[in-house]
């Protein structure tokens, strides 16, 4: 004998209770939305203040290994030592890259740039090529840390009267470029391996991503990163929507590119 299966009516009408609807559905949907519009940008910034700390690290390495090349030599490396040298070529050895050292001076075209020498905020089109995004404090030509040795006396640590922790030893570089190995040539700031205040330019100068003549600039957000002669390294702040906070911080910018000015 066939059995009848008697279903409660209730139990039909609370499971189609507990279904959602298309308005419910949509409405659902638009929360979600709103809240992943006001998390990204938080994520997005999250994700720069990483890179800027990342690129303050590489900019720390650097600062050591000009620092050990000064107490080793005697001296700074010049921003320019020869005419197939610059001062990226004579930290590398304090780097622990004496191989890269001895192939970018024999085939330069062929070997691999390691990150350190770019901001990952700012990395290059081409990840293998020898690019340069961090720059030389060589002042207004020879008041800075770093000189092109083939014309000048170099600095060493005795000679930065203005104080260590006081006096710019690198900067960032929006403007990046391939010059890793060779000076190139003197057209423009250290041929693009120094940066230097461009009195001429004064406020625009700073963080000036537009042009490529070596300017002080990064991609970060009001300011770039630097570091000193003493190894520390810290954040210059700069924002241009404030004329007078722009003054200001464009003097002490020039202030610290130079090693003598108290003399």
């Amino acid at each position: 004998m066939s059995r009848v299966k008697v279903v409660d009516a209730r139990k039909i009408q609370n499971h189609a209770l507990a279904g959602f609807t298309l308005v419910e559905l949509l409405v659902v949907i638009g929360i979600i939305g709103m809240l992943v519009a006001l998390l990204l940008p938080a994520v997005m910034s999250g994700q720069e203040q990483a890179r800027q700390t990342q690129c303050a690290k590489q900019m720390k390495d650097l600062a050591s290994a000009n620092l050990a090349h000064a107490m080793r030599k005697g001296r700074f490396p010049g921003w320019k030592e020869s005419s197939s040298a610059s001062w990226v070529v004579q930290i590398l050895p304090y780097l622990d890259m004496q191989e890269m050292a001895r192939a970018g001076k024999s085939d330069p075209i062929n070997y691999k740039a390691d990150a350190i020498f770019y901001c990952p905020s700012n990395s290059p089109e081409t990840p293998d090529a020898l690019t340069l995004g961090y720059r030389a404090n060589i002042g207004n030509g020879s008041s800075g840390v770093f000189v092109d040795r083939t014309s000048a006396s170099a600095v060493g640590l005795e000679d930065i009267t203005d104080g260590k922790k006081n006096t710019f030893l690198l900067s960032e570089s929006a403007q990046i470029t391939d010059a890793l190995w060779h000076p190139i040539s003197t057209t423009g700031p250290a041929a693009k391996l120094g940066f230097k205040y461009i009195s001429s330019g004064g406020e625009s100068s700073l963080n000036d991503v537009s042009d490529d003549g070596g300017q002080a600039s990064s991609f970060h957000q009001e300011g770039f990163n630097v570091a000193y002669c003493d190894g520390h390294t810290d954040f210059f702040y700069w924002d241009p929507e404030d004329p007078a906070a722009a003054t200001n911080y464009t003097n002490l910018f020039q202030a610290k590119t130079t090693h003598n000015a108290g003399d």
